[in-house]
């Protein structure tokens, strides 16, 4: 799989977003500065009410934009054999015998990389199982505790 093209894929998914969250705040904005949301009186809120839309779709704007810079950045480099989990690490887990491929990337939660008929689902470094795999390497196990429940992963290989 080339890592790559799944960077790639991630960007291209977070672009259409971008562009979705900048025509809701291009409409927010029109919303909270339109003459029918005047307040009629003291307790008419309505924009007061469109101009923290406003604000809350030019916060994820920015945000969109940040996660697409850092991850234009982000080197894809292959990962020698005993190299420590990072950012743009290709993961393979194993959990109790069934392997889970996982791209560690900075931003792209919940997120899933395509290629070809496979979906690569995206862990963020700051995510709790992020944050566990964060300095492991290949042949390391550790337990994943998560909501009262635990489960025992090993790393078969890091690419």
């Amino acid at each position: 799989m080339n890592k790559q093209d799944l960077l790639q894929n991630i960007v291209s998914q977070i672009e259409t977003e971008l562009a979705n969250a900048r025509e809701a705040a291009r409409a927010s904005h029109e919303a909270a500065t339109a003459e029918e949301n005047r307040p009629e009186n003291q307790y008419d809120t309505r924009a007061l009410e469109a101009s923290f839309l406003a604000r809350g779709q030019a916060a994820r704007v920015a945000e969109l934009e940040y996660s697409i810079s850092v991850l234009r950045k982000l080197p894809m480099r292959p990962f020698a054999k005993d190299a420590p989990i990072q950012a743009g690490a290709l993961v393979t887990l194993d959990c109790n015998g069934t392997e889970l491929l996982h791209f560690v990337l900075p931003s792209g939660a919940g997120m899933q990389a395509l290629s070809g008929q496979a979906r690569v689902p995206v862990v963020t470094t700051s995510s709790p199982l992020g944050a566990e795999l964060l300095g492991k390497s290949a042949g390391d196990s550790f337990v994943f505790r998560r909501g009262g429940g635990s489960k025992e992963y090993e790393i078969v290989s890091v690419a």
